[in-house]
C-alpha cells in the first residue's frame, strides 16, 4: 500500500518550505506556469530545491507546468526541480504517455467543473488500474475544481460527495479549496491517496504563510495517520 501524499504547491519562500516539511509535507509544487502569480523562475525554484533537500532528502519536487513544450520540460529534469512532473494544462494522454515513457514519474491534473460529468477522467483510469504496464506506478490523477474555464488554483472547493465516489473506485489526488479546516474531513470522508494546496499555504492577502502551510500538512498527517 503506497504512502499518502501531502503536496503544498506554489512554494516560493524558504520559511514555507521548511514549515512544510517539519509539518509533514510528502511533496512541495514548484509552480512554472506562466500566468500563475504563483510561479518561481528557475533560478529560485533551484534554491528551494536544494533547501528543501537540505531538511529531506526523500521530499519530491513536483513541477507543475501548463501545456508547456517538451524542451522547456526537459530542462526543469535536468535543473533537478522537477523529481515529479504534473500537467496542468489541456495536454493529452499522448503527453502523459511520453513522459512515462522517458522514466518521469507524472502528475496529469484534471478538472472537474459542477454539473460536468466524469468523462475527462476516463482517458487516464488505464494507468490506475495498472492496464498500461509497468508505466503505470509511475502515474497519479489530480482531481480539482474548475472555474471558469480554470482547472484549478482557485481556491474554490470541490465537492466532497463527488470526490467521496470517485476515490471509492480510484486512488486520486484530491485538491480544490483545501485547508487546515476541511481537509481532515476531506480525508476521512474520501480516503484519497492523497491531498494538494496552494492558498492554503497563503494569508488572505495571497502572500505566502508558513503557519498556514504548516497547520494544513500537519492536519493532513494527522488524518492520514
Amino acid at each position: 500500500m503506497r504512502s499518502p501524499i501531502i503536496k503544498v504547491c506554489g512554494v516560493r519562500t524558504d520559511d514555507v518550505v521548511v514549515a512544510s516539511i517539519e509539518a509533514g509535507a510528502t511533496h512541495l509544487g514548484l509552480n512554472f506556469v506562466t500566468r500563475s502569480r504563483r510561479r518561481v523562475d528557475l533560478d529560485a525554484a533551484i534554491r528551494l530545491a536544494q533547501k528543501a533537500r537540505s531538511l529531506r532528502s526523500d521530499i519530491k519536487l513536483v513541477a507543475v507546468v501548463c501545456d508547456q513544450t517538451q524542451e522547456r520540460i526537459e530542462a526543469l529534469i535536468a535543473a533537478g526541480v522537477a523529481d515529479i512532473l504534473q500537467l496542468h494544462g489541456d495536454e493529452p494522454p499522448s503527453e502523459v504517455s511520453h513522459w512515462l515513457a522517458r522514466g518521469v514519474p507524472t502528475i496529469k491534473a484534471v478538472g472537474l467543473a459542477p454539473g460536468e460529468g466524469d468523462d475527462a477522467l476516463v482517458p487516464y483510469l488505464p494507468w490506475l488500474r495498472n492496464d498500461q504496464g509497468p508505466t503505470a506506478s509511475m502515474f497519479d490523477l489530480l482531481i480539482d475544481a474548475k472555474v471558469g474555464g480554470r482547472s484549478g488554483g482557485t481556491g474554490t472547493r470541490i465537492d466532497l460527495e463527488r470526490v467521496t465516489a470517485i476515490c471509492a473506485s480510484s486512488p486520486v489526488i484530491v485538491a480544490g479549496g483545501l485547508n487546515s479546516q476541511n481537509v481532515g474531513d476531506v480525508i476521512v470522508s474520501a480516503r484519497p491517496l492523497g491531498v494538494d494546496a496552494a492558498s492554503a499555504a497563503e494569508d488572505d492577502g495571497g502572500e505566502p504563510s508558513a503557519d498556514r502551510a504548516a497547520a494544513f500538512a500537519s492536519r493532513a498527517k494527522s488524518a492520514f495517520d
